[in-house]
């Protein structure tokens, strides 16, 4: 992604409490839920470590890192969007978890060196405008041995609930940049080449698929229009004459996926491990 065009664009991504309460309420359970136990799996957090979720969003790999860490434990996140955290701390407090969550910038964490033995961040890092400072900022506050683990969605190609949207997007002649920037940095070789340069360790990167289940094509496409940032920022182009179009092609493209007990969507997504 142009670095220049990510810079522009960093504010265009604010979410307030509404959106992010929405955003809990639907991509949570559709989308992050079902791909935050991979994450935190493949980090594997320990009782007794300090953890980071960055670009933390409402918190869901945060509160399963809470639990594995315990009581010895401690666990923080970290977002732009203060919507977002205002969210995290609610559902956090419900669940009984002790998060401190901070507002910050990727490339300027409000953390002292050394803080975390682990920072784990999902479907962010694709998000952040520089993404070597951001590295060298995870760098600096991770303790010496410490981990780091992202989860980074595959091309949109391997997402084909959002690819639909997409080619709908464009079918009616709009501009489907928004949608695409979190596919924005899908390349393997280079996600791994960007995590060894900012000066990460024995880097490896994997891929895993995984599929999230709807009663119909309509309510996964709606799912989406409505608690996804990227997908609803797209759709703010369309009157709602052409949004309803636009979100009828959708999911009429997707009636392939769908079998005796629903629509099953895969998706898939890199898995990055490295130490500091």
């Amino acid at each position: 992604m142009d670095e220049g065009m990510g810079r522009a664009s960093k504010l265009e991504y604010r979410v307030d409490a509404a959106e992010a309460e929405l955003f809990e309420a639907t991509m949570v359970p559709a989308v992050f839920g079902p791909w935050a136990p991979e994450l935190v799996r493949l980090a594997g957090p320990a009782p007794g470590e300090r953890v980071l979720d960055l670009a933390c969003g409402t918190g869901v790999v945060a509160r399963l890192a809470a639990q594995a860490v315990g009581a010895t434990g401690g666990v923080s996140g970290c977002d732009i969007n203060q919507g977002m955290l205002e969210v995290a701390e609610r559902v956090a407090a419900e669940a009984g978890h002790q998060i401190a969550y901070h507002q910050g910038s990727a490339d300027a964490l409000p953390f002292d060196d050394n803080s975390f033995d682990l920072v784990m961040c999902q479907q962010g890092l694709q998000f952040f405008p520089d993404k070597p400072a951001a590295l060298r900022e995870i760098l600096r506050v991770l303790a010496p041995a410490g981990r780091f683990a992202a989860a980074v969605w595959r091309s949109a190609e391997h997402c084909p609930g959002q690819h639909a949207f997409i080619r709908a997007l464009e079918k009616h002649g709009f501009d489907a940049a928004a949608a695409r920037r979190p596919f924005a940095f899908y390349d393997a070789g280079e996600l791994e080449a960007v995590a060894a340069a900012a000066g990460f360790q024995s880097v490896v990167v994997t891929s895993s698929k995984l599929a999230s289940r709807f009663h119909s094509p309509q309510q996964y496409i709606n799912v989406l229009a409505a608690g996804a940032p990227s997908m609803r920022m797209a759709l703010e182009q369309a009157g709602e004459e052409l949004r309803e179009a636009v979100l009828a092609d959708a999911a009429a493209s997707l009636d392939e996926y769908m079998d005796g007990e629903g629509l099953e969507i895969p998706m898939e997504s890199h898995l990055l491990m490295a130490r500091r």
